[in-house]
């Protein structure tokens, strides 16, 4: 056993075992939820020009790890949490209108590059 894969009671943590799985949904919780508290965007969002809002303007550890929650039971019915989206007024997904957050468009600073020129 390698000293730097010790992690529960001694053991490796072998993989298909409940252990190793919740040990990828938190690493999956902790990208996620990080990213979103700080700065509202994930490297993918970024790329995307979309930023995390909370309604109220609070986006807290406790929001975020509602919102990952939430996300997956989203996705559970062949995703229609997701497709809502394309139906809903304002865009908002079920994990969306559940946690009280929002996606918007983030625009480009005019002096950025690749940003179209104002006339």
């Amino acid at each position: 056993q390698h000293p730097g894969r010790r992690v529960h009671r001694g053991r490796e943590i072998a993989p298909g075992t409940i252990w190793f799985e919740l040990c990828l949904v938190a690493v999956a919780a902790a990208f996620f939820c990080g990213f979103w508290l700080h700065g509202g965007q994930t490297l993918g969002m970024r790329a995307w020009r979309i930023r995390l809002l909370a309604d109220d303007g609070a986006l807290t550890w406790r929001r975020a790890l509602a919102r990952f929650a939430a996300a997956a039971v989203s996705l559970l019915p062949a995703g229609l949490g997701l497709w809502w989206a394309l139906h809903d007024n304002e865009r908002r997904s079920w994990h969306d209108r559940w946690t009280r957050t929002r996606v918007v468009r983030v625009d480009l600073p005019a002096s950025a590059p690749g940003a179209a020129p104002r006339s």
